[in-house]
């Protein structure tokens, strides 16, 4: 059974190393029969079990960061609740990095115009959702509702782009519709 020393030697432990220590894995079980029958040092043991859980989840979802990013493993010392909640955040992490951003690497979806400037590749697709705009201030590379990158745009360049997108920069006096 684990004791409030035993909690305060976690939080000690946990609160000054980088990585996760190593905690039993019915940890979280035991800290919760510990809290139904502890009466005298409750609110002292909730803040530390908080304490060492936010330290904990921090690294976790850190790690699962880490390991979209770089080929680096899970951390260690994970209990089953824990590996469970690191694989569904890497899960997500990973569909979203497949699916919902699809980034364009420099130069591609770019052509260069008569004057020797790159200019947006604009599909024939003028009567299908896009407005023509004409930039009234210059304005950084945006990626629009059809997760196409488009710009950085100069003052006075006329570019097609979605027409949610459009509307925004038009409401906003950012750009006009030509």
């Amino acid at each position: 059974m684990i004791t409030y020393a035993d909690i305060k030697r976690i939080y000690r432990l946990e609160k000054n190393s980088a990585s996760l220590q190593k905690i039993d894995p019915g940890f979280y079980s035991e800290v919760n029969d510990l809290l139904k029958s502890e009466e005298g040092h409750r609110e002292a043991f909730v803040r530390l079990i908080e304490d060492i859980y936010n330290l904990r989840e921090q690294r976790i979802v850190l790690g699962a960061i880490r390991a979209q990013r770089a080929d680096v493993g899970a951390p260690e010392n994970m209990t089953p609740r824990e590996k469970e909640m690191y694989e569904e955040v890497a899960c997500v992490l990973r569909k979203h990095r497949r699916g919902l951003v699809k980034v364009e690497k420099p130069g591609e979806g770019e052509k260069e115009n008569v004057e020797g400037e790159k200019e947006e590749i604009v599909g024939e697709e003028t009567a299908n959702g896009r407005i023509k705009i004409r930039l009234v201030q210059p304005l950084p590379a945006i990626i629009c509702t059809d997760l196409r990158h488009y710009g950085p745009f100069k003052k006075g360049d006329v570019v097609e782009i979605p027409q949610e997108n459009a509307k925004i920069l038009i409401r906003h006096g950012m750009a006009e519709e030509v």
